[in-house]
């Protein structure tokens, strides 16, 4: 019979299973729909997004807004859990196609208003050369997560409760204290 154990948010659970099971697999990621995977472990997810948070604190402050601008896979999965350990709300879009426009991701920034964006340096290379004609995403603060340098062991847990909102489709009418 397996443990149960009593967490009110999904921190307290990755923080839960990252110290009783650090090498259990928390996500599966079947990269062509069957077979090619990627695993991730609770202790891998867990540093993960203690690191993003840490590098989210540097530009955030909790309750603020923040972009994901990431492909389906385990970059977008550690995101979002970044997002939750820095107590920011998470805004998931896809990232635009080559040939898209960036209307609609200026139409969401403007309405949602981040300071951040949590991407892949290849979506990032894609989209930068369109910075100069869509200044809302060109002055996002854009984070590579791929490539975090910050320190997983300098996070500090941000005060949440069952009533912490985690992400939202919706404009979050939020201010931050940071600028």
């Amino acid at each position: 019979m397996r443990d149960r154990i009593k967490c009110s948010t999904l921190v307290d659970l990755v923080l839960s299973r990252a110290e009783s099971r650090p090498e259990q697999n928390s996500h599966i990621f079947l990269r062509d729909g069957q077979s090619d995977e990627q695993i991730m472990t609770y202790a891998d997810l867990d540093r993960k997004a203690r690191a993003l948070a840490v590098a989210l604190a540097q530009h955030t402050a909790p309750g603020d807004s923040v972009l994901i601008n990431h492909n389906p896979g385990l970059e977008y999965v550690c995101s979002f859990f970044g997002c939750l350990y820095a107590g920011v709300v998470a805004i998931p879009v896809y990232p635009p196609r080559f040939n898209q426009k960036l209307e609609r991701l200026d139409s969401i920034v403007r309405e949602a208003l981040p300071h951040v964006a949590l991407t892949s340096g290849g979506i990032l290379d894609n989209l930068s050369p369109h910075f100069e004609a869509h200044p809302l995403l060109r002055d996002l603060t854009w984070i590579d997560t791929e490539n975090v340098d910050a320190s997983w062991r300098d996070w500090e847990r941000p005060s949440l409760d069952t009533d912490s909102l985690a992400f939202s489709t919706r404009p979050v009418l939020r201010h931050s204290q940071k600028g």
